[in-house]
């Protein structure tokens, strides 16, 4: 079963955590909605404290998905609002393709609906054989300037745990990601289909995904709200997480 953290009571949030990342990305947004919410924060596989799938071989969006729902079912919740940022984002979508019935509210943070493109693809192939051969630094080191906006340095105390939080995350979990994300299908054809409350949220100066997915996600949700937050990077529960706040318990209110 995924690790994972709980607070709260009342109806329920999941939080899905970005790669390399884990669960205590979330930590302000948990303490904030467990005032009225039961805020449940899992570690997908092979991230934080969670195992990585035991064969070693891709682990696909769809997989983590099952997995999520497995946790769910252990802890008795019928249905959620679940939500994603950037690889969460990616479970989130295939979780409510596998299970729509269980999906109450969609979130969408600093994540995308399409596949990589075949460049993007040999990238996180050719990353997963240096991850394999020197471990998750190299995917730090090459990671570590492009997730935070302008106002956050590299010294920053934000900037400086997330790249530790990278570089003690396993290697095989880092390594099985990048395949799982690297073999993803294109999610956009399905967008029109979801019909329940979704938050679309991304900085301005993400330099991970650009504006215009998020924007192009949200014109083809029914029920989107698409939030920009400025001068946010790819880290907006870090980078500004009053405004990360405001907008899920806004989304929150329209769910349920």
């Amino acid at each position: 079963m995924l690790n994972y953290n709980e607070a709260g009571e009342g109806p329920v949030v999941v939080l899905l955590h970005g790669f390399p990342l884990n669960r205590t990305i979330w930590s302000q947004q948990m303490a904030h909605l467990k005032k009225q919410y039961r805020v449940i924060t899992p570690d997908l596989p092979g991230h934080g404290g969670s195992a990585a799938f035991p064969e070693g071989g891709p682990a696909t969006m769809t997989r983590m998905a099952r997995e999520v729902l497995a946790l769910l079912d252990t802890l008795k919740v019928d249905q959620a609002a679940i939500a994603g940022h950037s690889m969460g984002g990616y479970v989130a979508l295939a979780l409510q393709q596998a299970a729509p019935e269980r999906v109450v509210g969609l979130g969408l943070i600093s994540t995308q609906a399409r596949a990589d493109t075949p460049e993007a693809r040999e990238g996180r192939l050719n990353l997963a054989a240096k991850v394999h051969m020197h471990g998750a630094g190299v995917v730090a080191e090459g990671m570590g300037p492009k997730l935070f906006g302008p106002s956050v340095t590299s010294e920053d105390p934000r900037y400086q745990s997330t790249v530790t939080m990278i570089q003690e995350t396993p290697g095989d979990g880092v390594r099985c990601a990048l395949l799982g994300m690297a073999e993803r299908a294109d999610m956009r054809e399905g967008l029109t289909g979801i019909t329940v409350p979704t938050l679309v949220l991304v900085g301005t100066e993400d330099k991970v995904i650009p504006l215009e997915r998020s924007q192009c996600m949200a014109a083809n949700i029914p029920r989107a709200v698409l939030v920009k937050v400025p001068g946010v990077g790819h880290m907006p529960m870090l980078e500004d997480p009053a405004a990360m706040n405001e907008a899920l318990e806004q989304w929150l209110e329209l769910v349920y």
